[in-house]
């Protein structure tokens, strides 16, 4: 049972037993929904560096396109532990009844959103550089693709406002 899975289950028990509003739900399916693509492209780079691996005789002159491709997805990681960081915190915000506390909250919940919102897209420009180091489609492709999930976790962070 990978993460997502376990997360999911946790999160469904909570929410039955705490009657959870509808923003708690709303801002849980936009990061999940981030979080499966992030797996899936990695799983994506991860594929097609075993390729590369795999054809050892080509290895040399495919080098760079795997440095690439790891460099990628270095870049992804770095956001998607950022956007897990997001999840735990809204969670745990939500969690707070206190006025002042709450408040308090907010403004930490604000802060890891901005800061998500500069990297992502930060590292969507650098991305975006990287491109004609590629050699292939598939490596185009997929830098491509990394380059769109970047914006889009900006653009979605920027919607999770409390």
């Amino acid at each position: 049972m990978n993460t997502m899975t376990v997360r999911g289950l946790f999160l469904a028990a909570l929410l039955t037993l705490c009657n959870w509003p509808v923003m708690a739900q709303k801002w849980t399916s936009q990061i999940e929904l981030l979080q499966s693509k992030y797996e899936s492209t990695a799983r994506e780079i991860i594929t097609s560096q075993s390729r590369i691996l795999a054809n050892k005789q080509a290895f040399g002159s495919n080098e760079s396109t795997y440095e690439l491709l790891d460099l990628t997805a270095n870049n992804l990681d770095k956001v998607a532990r950022r956007l897990d960081a997001l999840y735990s915190q809204l969670f745990l915000f939500e969690l707070i009844t206190d006025k002042a506390n709450r408040e308090h909250g907010r403004r930490g919940v604000e802060r890891l959103i901005k800061e998500l919102e500069r990297e992502a897209s930060s590292l969507s420009g650098f991305v975006e550089k990287t491109l004609p180091r590629a050699k292939d489609a598939e490596t185009t492709r997929l830098i491509l693709q990394a380059r769109d999930l970047l914006k889009n976790t900006g653009e979605t962070a920027s919607a999770l406002m409390p």
